[in-house]
């Protein structure tokens, strides 16, 4: 009997040590750049920090006018951290065609938008993309890249970044090449 309390005790002490990594609790650090495209600056484009750990938060920003971007890590649907854990990630960068339509989850629309807004605006549009559409635009109809496609795949991007303590900086350059 002695022993099963002890054992319990050690498990109950053990869970908050395992679970170290949720919530705010989750180191991340500063993560700033540039986006350029054939040496002109990126605006609206959406970088997104891809680790190799599934269970990873996303790690994502906009681009502003000027092809300046801050990473953000998004840990739930309430919760988002300025700047991406420690770690080595691959780098994609996507920027669409926006679809004339005026949807909030257009490209430039984004880029104007407060942190809040744009992780509302990307939760929806994840959330309609699995239901099947957005109702915007039939399903069938691919929306047009700005930049070559590949800087949209993890691995074809060639794009990658290693995030340490402290302030980071990666500027990206995008080329037709």
């Amino acid at each position: 009997m002695l022993c099963r309390v002890c054992l319990l005790a050690l498990f109950a002490v053990g869970i908050p040590a395992g679970c170290g990594k949720q919530g705010s609790t989750l180191k991340t650090y500063p993560v700033t750049g540039t986006v350029t495209y054939n040496g002109k600056a990126v605006a609206g484009a959406t970088v997104a920090l891809v680790s190799k750990n599934v269970e990873a938060p996303r790690c994502t920003g906009v681009t502003e006018p000027d092809g300046r971007y801050s990473i953000s890590t998004y840990v739930g649907p309430a919760e988002v951290l300025r700047g991406a854990p420690p770690g080595d990630y691959q780098v994609t960068v996507v920027k669409m065609a926006s679809s004339g339509q005026g949807g909030a989850t257009d490209s430039s629309a984004m880029a104007n938008m407060t942190d809040q807004q744009r992780q509302e605006a990307m939760s929806k549009q994840w959330q309609q993309q699995r239901a099947g559409g957005d109702g915007t635009r039939p399903i069938e109809e691919k929306p047009k890249s700005e930049i070559p496609e590949k800087y949209g795949k993890p691995e074809s991007s060639g794009l990658s970044a290693t995030v340490v303590v402290g302030e980071n900086s990666k500027d990206l350059v995008l080329t037709d090449g």
